[in-house]
């Protein structure tokens, strides 16, 4: 019995990672393409090749890309603060072709596995495509991202309750002492953080996420 359970086990888990981007290793592609036409490639991608924004599961998640003259790299974060970077290395593999492959770098301070999971499967579907010449499996991509969030439910939830405590409405005592243009500055920024915490809060509510 013991033994028929641990063969199930390892059965399922190995599954799950075949259906989850958030378990490969990485995009690892070698196409017939210079370094140069590569990056022009990843940083030009047309709309139904790019899937990042399926990213933005949290409202306030925002990125933008970067590059130098060997890799191109997307920056996640949440509430104006770096969270991951999803990177796509480009190496020269003869005068006429390179090798790319993927990497995710969790950078946020408290840990936004969720985030960077959902990145990276996203992001490994973005450049694959790029890299193809054919439009994203979008697809493909929701039904990875539904899988991801039933296997690693408590990381969502944790997101989401992080994402809650971020945008809590001010207090009445937060701008104590205060007076002059600090008050104004400080009831500004009060009132910005309450409009957030709505705007949160309607968003979870409508995708059945609220608490």
């Amino acid at each position: 019995m013991g033994d028929s359970m641990r063969t199930i086990t390892a059965i399922s888990s190995a599954c799950l990672c075949l259906v989850l981007a958030a378990c490969s290793p990485g995009v690892d592609k070698t196409v017939a393409q210079t370094n140069d036409l590569v990056l022009v490639t990843l940083t030009g991608m047309p709309g139904d090749t790019d899937v990042f924004s399926m990213a933005k599961q949290f409202p306030n998640t925002a990125y933008q890309m970067s590059q130098t003259s060997d890799s191109v790299t997307w920056n996640f974060s949440q509430n104006g603060t770096e969270a991951c970077r999803f990177t796509a290395k480009i190496t020269p593999k003869d005068a006429r072709s390179s090798r790319v492959t993927t990497s995710l770098e969790d950078v946020s301070s408290g840990g936004e596995r969720y985030l960077c999971n959902v990145v990276k499967i996203v992001g490994e579907e973005s450049v694959s495509a790029a890299l193809d010449g054919r439009a994203a499996d979008k697809a493909k991509v929701q039904d990875q991202l539904k899988r991801y969030l039933i296997s690693d439910f408590g990381a969502m939830t944790e997101s989401v309750s992080k994402r809650m405590d971020e945008m809590a409405p001010p207090r009445g005592e937060d701008c104590p002492g205060l007076s002059g243009e600090r008050l104004d500055a400080c009831n500004t920024a009060a009132a910005i953080r309450r409009q957030n915490h709505e705007k949160t809060q309607a968003e979870l509510d409508k995708r059945g996420m609220g608490r």
